[in-house]
């Protein structure tokens, strides 16, 4: 089936019994490498074409200004609203050449990732069908445009949960350009 034909609608569907999801479908996967490829590989337009929690459709985003203004000060009031209501950064300044790219690429992930594959897979499972994150094929990496790569870590934790994380301050080497360098 071409992507140009595909029925997308299942993407919206509600899975009552979400939170047993013991692995990543992987019939949703090839459903949003197709997506991708009909939106000419535009991540953004991805994102906002899914909307409901990838953008925080279920945020009531007046009501939590509301209850966080009084207990922080006014530019970091203004950064978090900005974020729950346009979704960026005021300002977000870089370049990242091809090289950076593939410097990236070639990296990976952080080694927490790889030393327990079984608690880092379980993990990206409870990220995914809690709809925090969007699992793509690794082909499609090179042919998204203006993307930059950002290695993930599982960070494990005694009595909590295992969480993943992005190395948004990590340099593969001393001139790498990476996402928090880009902004204050």
């Amino acid at each position: 089936m071409r992507s140009g034909e595909r029925d997308f609608r299942p993407l919206f569907t509600f899975d009552p019994a979400y939170a047993a999801q013991q692995s990543i479908p992987v019939s949703r996967t090839i459903m949003l490498r197709d997506l991708v490829i009909r939106l000419r590989f535009r991540i953004p337009s991805v994102i906002r074409y899914l909307g409901q929690d990838y953008v925080g459709d279920h945020l009531s985003r007046t009501t939590l200004l509301k209850r966080i203004k009084p207990l922080v000060d006014s530019p970091l009031f203004k950064d978090i609203a900005r974020a729950l209501t346009q979704g960026s950064p005021a300002l977000l300044k870089g370049e990242s050449s091809s090289s950076n790219f593939w410097d990236y690429k070639r990296y990976g992930n952080h080694t927490s990732v790889t030393a327990d594959i079984d608690r880092t897979i379980a993990s990206i499972n409870k990220e995914e069908h809690n709809r925090f994150l969007l699992t793509f094929s690794n082909w499609l990496a090179r042919f998204i445009p203006h993307l930059h790569l950002t290695p993930s870590g599982l960070v494990v934790k005694l009595g909590k949960k295992d969480r993943l994380i992005f190395g948004a301050s990590f340099a593969v080497h001393h001139n790498s350009e990476y996402v928090n360098n880009w902004t204050n």
